[in-house]
């Protein structure tokens, strides 16, 4: 009977300076904060099987609202320093990040046996969780300067970042607010650290005075370590009850990029570009069956396109083909509503992007652009019920 129930405020800010102590050096401070709330989810009850709404077009069908608040905050320091024969740069940057999120948990298997140990005082159930993130970051890069056809760049990174995770399941009585036996009857309270440190470099050359070639290579090495505590009257039910031993994974990455570009004129390019990518693996959620930590994806990205402008650089059109071969992907797996993470194996990634842009008049610009997406599963992921040929999750048909 709620009306609106997915009403949400965002509001936020940016600030940004820009010093010059000497013509040589410059230094830009910034600082982005943002604050999001919102009611309840933004989605619609549907059933799995047939995929239609379960009550309506609009409505969600649920014992309890599922708020969500986020906040956050980023401070940067920025500075360049002309050496002559190069530039160097350092970037820092400080962010934190603190989430909250309810989910209405009634339906869950874990959820309906709260309800049935409640003996009838306990009608529904939540799982709310909050997130809390610190983390810095840090830059350093030498590139070289002049028009001469050979270009390089080498720089370090540093990455440091803490998180906590505090999830629970909490029985609600008949009024909607906590049942104090049950709040919580599960808690999960999960303090994570990740390090990371690399070096990378690329090196440009021109062939002719059209056609350049390049080329960069990024070596890194990462260490994650996972706790996790578990407490509350379910736990000894399930077994999963007290401190767990911490888990640690590490992992030496190298990624690389490759690119050809050819100046058709002044105002147009064709281009053509590979490179691989990862994301890192780490410990999981300790639940009875469920691996203790999750590989890395990697992939390979092929892409060529076609960037020009138009009517004496009254406009822009660019296109661009690209096929993305991705390997133990990451998915997000779920056991009676908790969630954890498992590999698939492959996927295929493949389509067309394009946009362009024209000034009609001065101080009017009309813009346009496309995009084509068919991404899939290579082999079926039993364990998540998925299929081979599946639309990997949130990509639109």
């Amino acid at each position: 009977g709620l009306k609106d129930v997915n009403k949400s405020r965002s509001y936020g800010g940016r600030a940004a300076i820009l010093v010059k102590p000497i013509e040589a050096l410059s230094i830009t401070l910034a600082a982005d904060a943002q604050n999001l709330n919102r009611k309840s989810a933004d989605a619609v009850s549907y059933d799995f099987a047939t995929g239609a709404p379960v009550a309506g077009r609009y409505d969600q069908v649920q014992n309890n609202l599922e708020p969500y608040r986020q906040r956050y905050r980023q401070y940067s320091a920025r500075a360049e320093w002309d050496l002559g024969v190069a530039t160097l740069s350092s970037l820092s940057a400080w962010q934190r990040i603190r989430s909250f999120n309810s989910y209405d948990y009634s339906a869950a298997p874990l959820g309906q046996l709260l309800m049935l140990q409640g003996g009838g005082l306990v009608s529904g159930a939540t799982l709310p969780f909050a997130a809390t993130t610190h983390k810095f970051t840090q830059e350093v890069r030498l590139t070289s300067n002049g028009d001469g056809p050979l270009r390089w760049l080498i720089g370090g990174f540093h990455a440091d970042e803490d998180s906590l995770l505090d999830q629970q399941i909490v029985g609600t009585a008949r009024d909607g607010k906590p049942f104090p036996a049950f709040a919580p009857a599960l808690g999960f309270v999960i303090p994570t650290s990740y390090r990371e440190d690399a070096a990378f470099g690329t090196l440009s050359y021109d062939i002719t005075d059209r056609f350049e070639l390049s080329g960069g290579l990024r070596y890194s090495h990462n260490r994650q370590r996972f706790d996790e505590t578990v407490s509350g009257p379910l736990a000894p039910i399930l077994g999963i009850g007290g401190a767990f031993p911490t888990v640690k994974s590490s992992e030496n990455v190298v990624t690389y990029s490759a690119s050809a570009k050819y100046s058709v004129s002044d105002d147009a390019n064709l281009y053509a570009r590979a490179a691989s990518g990862y994301r890192p693996g780490g410990p999981n959620l300790v639940l009875p069956g469920i691996a203790s930590r999750f590989k890395a994806d990697r992939l390979n990205n092929y892409e060529v396109g076609f960037k020009s402008r138009i009517a004496g650089g009254r406009g822009n059109v660019d296109v661009a083909l690209y096929w993305i071969d991705y390997r133990d992907i990451q998915l997000t797996g779920s056991m009676g509503g908790l969630l954890y993470f498992t590999n698939g194996k492959s996927a295929t990634s493949k389509g067309v992007e394009a946009s362009g842009n024209f000034e009609v008049v001065t101080g009017l610009t009309l813009a346009a652009n496309f995009a084509y997406t068919d991404a899939t599963l290579d082999e079926a992921v039993p364990e998540l019920g998925a299929a081979k040929g599946e639309r990997l999750p949130a990509t639109p048909k």
